[in-house]
């Protein structure tokens, strides 16, 4: 199984209902292997990768340098999780770590791979070209879709997103999916290749974007924020949209523009950019572990929901409520302690 929610496990339950009772009883067994995952993964704080690629003009070396480090000043994370590779570091007041180069992303993916088996995120930020080889332009020679899979492959099983923000991005949709893969693409074809401003709502979503007020941010949630906002920026310059921004999770390749949870964003749902509020606020070390085993059963039952289709109605309905009851029960716990500070 891939990262936190692999197509294998899931493809079992998909047709459970028309299977033997001995699949069945798989199925479930998947279903809380997944489970399982997801709790060991809830309290992650991602390890950032964020490159900018070559600008071509100063204005977009000004402009890629503020939407990078817009988004790791957003994402508020420790320095040790956080690797910034710039066309020119030197011109960047000490902020990125390295210059970006085809060799350097891919050892900076290698090195952070060995330090900690906490999810990947990484962002691309520049121009690209959809024309033959998808690539992402850097110094040197360019990053291509497919030694970007590669790069990917080999680090093994772990929870990996990355957002191309590039112009062309939608060609590496394909390329880079796999199960468990989250894909973010400004585009969602080759074929869009101006310039594209994804990144720069990508980093207003972290001061807006938290849909469902529970104090994280998802990256499905940035997702609908940032692309919402590209297209209501179009329409106010009465321009013609020229950058569909895409999400692919499922392991199919396509990626949707308006992900349901049901076929694209159920992984990204969980995916979070900004862990809850409450727990980076208090330092009350009982409270800080009853908020996250609440995250853990808070993913658990949108994993859950993200496989209803393919379960008996039974089963889910059976699961569904053992999870609600736990939710219930630990928020109690937390407003008892709450309420004796």
């Amino acid at each position: 199984m891939k990262n936190v929610i692999g197509n294998t496990a899931a493809s079992e339950v998909t047709h459970a209902a028309v299977k033997p009772r001995w699949c069945r009883r798989f199925a479930a067994a998947a279903i809380g292997a997944m489970m399982v995952t997801a709790s060991a993964v809830s309290a992650q704080q991602p390890n950032l990768i964020v490159v900018t690629g070559v600008a071509g003009e100063p204005q977009y070396t000004k402009r890629f340098h503020q939407w990078a480090t817009g988004l790791i000043d957003a994402m508020k994370l420790p320095a040790t999780k956080v690797h910034y590779l710039a066309e020119k570091p030197e011109t960047t007041a000490r902020r990125a770590t390295g210059k970006s180069t085809r060799d350097e992303v891919a050892a900076v993916i290698r090195t952070v791979a060995a330090k900690s088996q906490d999810p990947i995120l990484l962002v691309l930020i520049g121009h690209g070209s959809g024309e033959g080889e998808p690539r992402f332009n850097l110094v040197g020679p360019d990053l291509t879709a497919t030694e970007l899979n590669r790069m990917l492959d080999a680090i093994g099983d772990r929870r990996v997103a990355v957002i191309n923000a590039a112009s062309a991005s939608g060609a590496f949709l394909e390329p880079l999916s796999a199960p468990g893969r989250i894909i973010v693409t400004a585009t969602r074809s080759g074929l869009e290749r101006n310039e594209t401003i994804f990144a720069q709502h990508l980093v207003e979503a972290f001061q807006a974007g938290d849909a469902d007020k529970d104090g994280r941010i998802s990256l499905l949630e940035a997702f609908n924020y940032a692309r919402s906002e590209v297209d209501r920026w179009y329409r106010e310059q009465n321009r013609l949209v020229t950058e569909h921004a895409m999400l692919e999770d499922n392991g199919d390749g396509k990626g949707s523009m308006e992900p349901d949870g049901r076929t694209d964003g159920a992984i990204a749902r969980t995916f979070y950019l900004a862990g809850a509020a409450a727990v980076t606020a208090t330092t009350d070390p009982r409270l800080r572990t009853l908020y996250a085993e609440k995250q853990a059963l808070e993913e658990k039952i949108e994993t859950l929901k993200s496989m209803k289709a393919g379960m008996e109605e039974a089963v889910y309905e059976r699961e569904l409520e053992k999870l609600l009851i736990d939710l219930s029960l630990k928020n109690q716990e937390i407003r008892k302690l709450e309420g004796g500070r």
